[in-house]
């Protein structure tokens, strides 16, 4: 996708930028695989693709649009090829930190099943980190908005996903980007 960059200086990259700094999710996640590449990979039989909510999608956009102008949100990348797991993965290894994440408060469809959870690629989602000391501002300008606070970023070079009381992994930054590197060339 390409749009015009009002100032490239204030452009917000995906890269983890900051120990302590609360994670968000943004979006809501919704049930099937349609499209995925965990789909395409390994066939899981699960082809449904939600709809796309254009009006929901522009006012959460827009929302979060006002935050990052006003410089509330730190990073910012979307959930798509490769589902929130691989969405997360880039952004700790892209800066080198990890983090401590829980799904279980994600805005989510009802019944969505971990593998749905993180390698679906339901439409309209981003994953943020918000700078700590402007938290409470980011919370008042969304307020109403699918945005939930999922963990935080890390020192520690891992990433610690779970959903509720359940692990879903556990992984050395470093070797996800091996992973992650092995599979573009």
């Amino acid at each position: 996708a390409m749009a015009p960059v009002e100032d490239v200086r204030r452009a917000i990259t995906m890269n983890f930028k900051e120990a302590g700094d609360p994670v968000y999710l943004a979006g809501f996640g919704q049930k099937g695989m349609g499209g995925s590449v965990y789909g395409e990979l390994y066939g899981c039989g699960n082809n449904y693709l939600g709809p796309v909510d254009i009006k929901a999608a522009v006012r959460l956009y827009g929302g979060l649009l006002k935050a990052i102008k006003k410089g509330f949100v730190k990073a910012a990348h979307d959930v798509s090829q490769g589902g929130l797991a691989v969405t997360l993965a880039e952004m700790a290894f892209s800066g080198g930190l990890g983090a401590e994440l829980d799904l279980a408060g994600a805005a989510v469809e009802k019944g969505l099943s971990d593998l749905e959870r993180l390698f679906g690629e339901a439409p309209s989602r981003l994953v943020l980190e918000v700078a700590k000391e402007k938290e409470g501002e980011f919370l008042k300008l969304v307020g109403g908005l699918p945005v939930k606070e999922i963990g935080f970023v890390s020192e520690a070079p891992v990433l610690s996903v779970k959903a509720g009381g359940g692990l879903l992994f556990r992984e050395d930054i470093y070797a996800l980007k091996k992973c992650w590197q092995r599979e573009l060339l």
